[in-house]
């Protein structure tokens, strides 16, 4: 993994000369090799064979798919850390953050609520009324919005086309014409009144 130097630009871990090691970065913004050759302050004359030469490079090669891992990784870091948002967001519980009776409500104790748990927390507030009554308020993520999301990400809500319709039908054809017990009825049509 390339470390960033105090300038905040990743620092060369595979003996690149500076200007090859930043057409190996440059690469990486759109994959065109005479753009990333020119950004790099090669020549703009001669950069389509200049980016050619260099994407053949084997050390830049080993440079350029070093940096590939890398975003790659940082990627799907970032991937999972939004499930994990969503998914505390998605399957939080009031349960888990205060307990209530006739009448009361008792917060939990901040350090009572782990981390992965105080995620679904979206605000805290603290009003004083005008006759100096003090009221708290915890609010959590829209729980509907995050299943939402959480279940299109996984493929859960995709429309059901036709296409499928026939392929659900004809495999429950297949199974009754082969002696088998189908998986899923087919559902009858609903009968529908006249108006």
């Amino acid at each position: 993994m390339s470390e960033t130097s105090d300038t905040g630009e990743a620092t060369n871990p595979y003996g690149l000369d500076p200007q090859r090691w930043r057409f190996c970065q440059e690469y990486l913004t759109d994959f065109i090799a005479k753009r990333a050759a020119i950004r790099a302050g090669y020549g703009e004359r001669n950069a389509q064979r200049t980016g050619s030469r260099l994407l053949a490079d084997p050390e830049c090669k080993r440079a350029i798919r070093g940096l590939l891992d890398e975003q790659t990784s940082q990627w799907q870091a970032t991937r999972e850390r939004i499930v994990q948002e969503l998914m505390a967001i998605a399957f939080a519980n009031m349960k888990e953050f205060a307990y209530w009776g006739h009448d009361a409500i008792t917060f939990i104790p901040s350090e009572e609520i782990t981390d992965a748990k105080a995620a679904a927390i979206t605000e805290i507030r603290k009003t004083i009324d005008k006759n100096g009554t003090v009221r708290m308020s915890l609010k959590l993520g829209n729980k509907l919005e995050a299943l939402k999301m959480l279940g299109q990400h996984i493929g859960m809500f995709r429309e059901v086309t036709s296409d499928d319709a026939r392929g659900a039908f004809q495999r429950w054809a297949d199974a009754k014409l082969n002696g088998e017990e189908p998986a899923v009825q087919p559902r009858e049509p609903e009968e529908r009144e006249e108006e």
